[in-house]
C-alpha cells in the first residue's frame, strides 16, 4: 500500500540551466503521486512545468534534487515510461502506420511474432480512431489526428506512466476537449499513472484527480481540482482569470510540500 501511496516521488528538484551564473528554473519541487492517479500541473508559460516533465520521465538530469518511480530512482528514459510530446513529433516521412509500429518493434521486436506485431499496432490505432488513417502521413492529416497518433505510438508500450507535455497546443477549443476526454477515458481504461502539463483553463480542472500549479519554478498550490480552482492565493487567481500582474511582494510563492 505504501509503494502505491507514493509510487511517483519528486524530493527536492533543482533545475538551472547555464552553470553556477545561469537561470534556475525550478526551486526545490517536491510532489507525490499516487499509482493510477491522474495529475495535471498548470502555470503561465517558461514557469518549469516541461522541464520538470522531462526530469521525471528521466530525459534531462536535475541540478539537484532526486525523482523515484516505484522505489527506483530515475536517471534515463525507459519503457515504463511514455511521452506524448507538445509538437507530436511524428516521423514525416513515415505512415500513422509506419510510426507506431516502429515503437512496437523496438519494445516488442523479441516478445512477438510478425503478425502479433501488426495487430498490436492496429488494436492501438483503433483505440485512438486512427485505424483507417493508417497509411497516411502526418502531412495528410490534422492537427488533432496527429495528436491522436501520437497518443496511441505511446500507449503501444503498454508504459506504468504516461506524461503529456502540452497535449491540446495549437488545436481549436473543440478539440481540445476531445483529446481531454480521449485522455480521460484511456486513463479510465487502462489506470495507468497520468502526469499532464497543460495551460488549458478552464477546461484542465475538469482533468485528473490532483492539479498542481507552478510559479516561477515553485509549486504553490496542490490539491483537488476544486481546491486548487478556489485557492485564496493570489498567484492562482491571477493565472486562473489570465491576468498576467505580477504577484505583490508580501504575497510572493512558497513551495508547497
Amino acid at each position: 500500500m505504501e509503494s502505491n501511496e507514493r509510487y511517483m516521488q519528486i524530493e527536492n528538484v533543482f533545475k538551472s540551466f547555464g552553470g553556477a551564473a545561469g537561470t534556475e528554473v525550478l526551486r526545490d519541487v517536491s510532489l507525490t503521486v499516487r499509482k493510477g492517479e491522474f495529475v495535471s500541473i498548470i502555470g503561465h508559460s517558461g514557469c518549469g512545468k516541461s522541464t520538470l516533465l522531462n526530469i521525471v520521465a528521466g530525459l534531462t538530469p536535475a541540478t539537484a534534487g532526486n525523482v523515484f518511480v516505484d522505489n527506483r530512482q530515475v536517471v534515463e528514459p525507459g519503457p515504463d515510461r511514455a511521452v506524448v510530446f507538445q509538437n507530436h513529433s511524428l516521423l514525416p516521412w513515415l505512415s500513422v502506420y509506419q510510426n507506431v509500429r516502429l515503437a512496437v518493434d523496438k519494445i516488442f521486436g523479441d516478445a512477438m511474432t510478425k503478425p502479433e506485431r501488426h495487430e498490436w499496432t492496429l488494436r492501438n490505432l483503433e483505440l485512438v480512431s486512427m485505424a483507417e488513417a493508417r497509411n497516411k502521413n502526418p502531412a495528410e492529416i490534422s492537427g488533432g489526428m496527429r495528436k491522436r497518433v501520437a497518443i496511441a505510438r505511446a500507449l503501444v508500450t503498454e508504459p506504468e506512466i504516461v506524461f503529456f507535455d502540452e497535449p491540446t497546443t495549437g488545436l481549436d477549443p473543440i478539440l481540445v476537449n476531445t483529446i481531454h476526454h480521449l485522455i480521460v477515458d484511456l486513463h479510465r481504461k487502462f489506470r495507468f499513472t497520468a502526469v499532464m502539463v497543460s495551460h488549458e483553463i478552464p477546461e484542465i480542472f475538469e482533468v485528473g484527480d490532483r492539479v498542481a500549479m507552478l510559479h516561477d519554478g515553485v509549486i504553490v498550490e496542490v490539491g483537488a481540482p476544486g481546491a486548487v480552482r478556489g485557492s485564496a492565493k493570489a498567484v492562482v487567481q491571477h493565472f486562473i482569470r489570465g491576468e498576467v500582474e505580477a504577484v505583490p511582494a508580501d504575497q510572493s510563492p512558497r513551495p508547497v510540500r
